[in-house]
């Protein structure tokens, strides 16, 4: 592909480092060609504009650090030509702004809270945390043409949500972030640094919330994860938010379509698993416990780095970021591309060889060769070999790479990845759902919308919508919403989520559970006054045939009674971190209808793992367990014991 010209997705690809080599090519082609005497002016004022351009752009490759106000707040904005970010001390010294020019000049973080890169937090505190709008100072700021680096620290003071960690009290957070002019890669270093006189523990976890092309799209925005399973794509081939079973310590999260997106790098023997959100907006690394004597500190690094032209990640290095397609005929012959750009490092060369094993029977191997990629840049390189007598049903990529530098210094590595033909239809979108079985009935769950809520409600709309359009297609019966309607509680969110719950209104009826997105003070709950009943009041509900109940006049807790496939049913949906007296209430309603078969529906019954949530027997060691986000209602909680 030549420089300037487009790509798929609307995207321009060219080298960027190279990019004053073009111009210069212009400016002599400018000046050498022949012209009329006529257009000797207008020619020499068009020569002065491109050696303008020419300076313009060269003097853009040196890294330059400026503060600028955003919405009176001093931010500081890191540029090196490519990348251009701010970071803003106040909201947690987050990056809250970050434009990569090759991949379109769009912003990837959205204005609306809690959207920014290298958020802090602790794995003992609720979501979000202390440091999540904590105020940093900064101590430091360098700039010179060749790298950037802004300096900022914070004091943790171990308190959230009316509790004190004296675990974490005084530790001393210290967060360097460097630009350097020669690499697209965001250094983001991390020191914490107990006190003089006292140790502390602390498991930490950072979060990048990001939306990969700019704009939000749940089928082609896409996240990728290394796993002893292969490489786990978010809503594809694997949906796990937590991965423990991590093989390296990348990430990445693309937009599929326009090819643009960013991969995020930590030190993986320091790693305890890597976090994805569903709603594929987020990048989490989290980080092993630790015990830091007094006095000691603990460094953690990580790399941001933009990706240009990739639809997947497949191994991501500091020195090269790699995505693959595989082709078969289902019996063991086809074809094998990798493409490749470059990462923290600019490798002048990389090295792969190809191996090929069937999962069914590992004794049969086909070799796929050798493959060489030459001076690694910003702009894709792709390779491609063919392979016989593979076998047929899944395949294990095998690759052995080796990245060497200008000098001939060499870094071995490898990978393996595991190719399974379903994953052949991510590629054409979601599958047609399975035809309808006459006799059957079916209940639809509505998890955690509350990103939509908050940013868009065209596609809450749309799900509602959906439900209605194919009601007697799939004879639904009822609705079940899991909690978590909206994300911070703003009340646009809440007229979202009305909005678009109420197109059910007279269609399909819907019961609502009480997730910890949607609470309101433990106070307010006690009284009766939460607001799922303000934007969603019993008065809404008492007119429907299936509607039971409420516990004191809040739908915060309700029950419903319908009947399908024979059967006659009761869903209990009750607010999230249930009270000793919601339990008592919910034994109550059940023991009016013990003929009936019940559905229970609360925000915060089971773990990951598929086990119930039990503070009791295993503490914080459950992330997310009501107990450890409801510090202030010590002895009034119950989770899924």
């Amino acid at each position: 592909m030549k420089h300037g010209e487009p790509a798929k997705g609307n995207v321009l690809f060219y080298e960027w480092s190279g990019y004053p080599k073009l111009l210069t090519r212009v400016v002599r082609w400018l000046l050498n060609r022949r012209r009329p005497r006529r257009q000797t002016i207008n020619s020499s004022i068009l020569h002065i504009m491109a050696a303008m351009a020419l300076l313009a752009l060269q003097a853009r490759a040196d890294v330059s650090l400026v503060q600028e106000d955003r919405d009176g707040v001093p931010c500081y904005r890191l540029d090196n030509g490519r990348v251009s970010l701010v970071v803003n001390a106040s909201r947690g010294a987050a990056v809250v702004s970050y434009k990569d020019r090759l991949g379109g000049d769009v912003d990837l973080i959205s204005d609306i809270p809690p959207c920014g890169l290298c958020h802090d937090r602790f794995r003992s505190q609720g979501w979000p945390g202390e440091m999540f709008d904590a105020e940093y100072e900064v101590t430091e700021r360098k700039a010179d043409p060749q790298a950037g680096a802004l300096t900022l620290r914070c004091r943790v003071t171990g308190q959230w949500g009316g509790r004190e960690d004296e675990k974490l009290k005084d530790l001393v957070l210290e967060k360097t972030y460097t630009l350097r002019a020669d690499s697209p890669a965001l250094e983001c270093r991390l020191k914490f640094t107990a006190p003089p006189q006292e140790a502390k523990s602390f498991a930490y976890w950072q979060q990048h919330i990001v939306i990969a092309g700019g704009q939000y799209d749940q089928v082609r925005d896409k996240s990728f994860r290394p796993s002893k399973r292969g490489v786990r794509v978010a809503g594809r081939t694997g949906q796990e938010n937590f991965l423990p079973d991590i093989t390296a310590g990348w990430m990445a999260l693309l937009d599929t379509k326009r090819q643009t997106g960013l991969v995020i790098l930590s030190e993986y023997d320091k790693l305890d698993n890597l976090y994805a959100c569903g709603g594929n907006t987020t990048l989490e690394p989290t980080y092993q416990s630790i015990e830091l004597p007094a006095g000691q500190a603990v460094e953690y690094i990580t790399y941001i780095i933009p990706v240009v032209g990739l639809d997947n990640v497949v191994s991501a290095t500091p020195d090269y970021i790699a995505g693959y397609h595989l082709k078969t005929d289902g019996t063991g012959t086809g074809t094998l591309a990798f493409s490749a750009i470059r990462s923290v490092h600019a490798p002048a060369a990389l090295s792969m060889n190809v191996t090929l094993t069937n999962a069914q029977k590992p004794a049969q191997t086909a070799s796929v060769g050798g493959y060489s990629f030459e001076g690694l840049g910003d702009r894709v390189q792709t390779k491609e070999g063919v392979f016989t007598n593979a076998g047929e049903g899944r395949l294990v990529v095998k690759v052995v790479t080796e990245a060497k530098d200008a000098a001939g210094i060499a870094v071995a590595g490898a990978f393996e990845e595991r190719f399974d033909s379903r994953a052949v239809l991510a590629a054409a979108g979601d599958p047609e759902p399975p035809d309808f079985v006459p006799g059957s009935w079916t209940l639809v769950l509505l998890p955690d919308t509350q990103n939509y809520s908050e940013q868009y409600p065209g596609m809450f709309a749309a799900q509602t919508s959906w439900i209605v359009q194919n009601k007697d297609r799939y004879d639904i019966r009822y609705v079940l919403h899991m909690g978590d309607l909206v994300n911070c509680g703003a009340e646009r969110e809440w007229r979202h989520a009305q909005e678009a719950m109420s197109l059910l209104d007279g269609k399909v009826p819907y019961a609502i559970a009480y997730g910890n997105h949607d609470s309101t003070s433990y106070k307010d709950m006690v009284a009766g006054k939460s607001l799922l009943s303000r934007y969603f009041p019993v008065a809404k509900f008492a007119s429907w045939p299936t509607f039971g109940g409420v516990m004191d006049g809040d739908t915060a807790n309700s029950y419903h009674l319908f009947s399908a496939g024979g059967s006659d049913w009761i869903v209990l949906a009750l607010e999230w971190a249930p009270r000793n007296k919601t339990v008592q209430w919910a034994h109550d309603v059940l023991a009016k209808y013990p003929d009936r078969k019940a559905i229970l529906v609360t925000h915060a019954y089971l773990h990951i793992d598929n086990t119930r949530y039990d503070f009791a027997k295993k503490g914080a060691s459950q992330a997310f367990d009501p107990h450890t986000l409801s510090p202030d209602r010590e002895g009034d909680v119950n989770d899924g014991e």
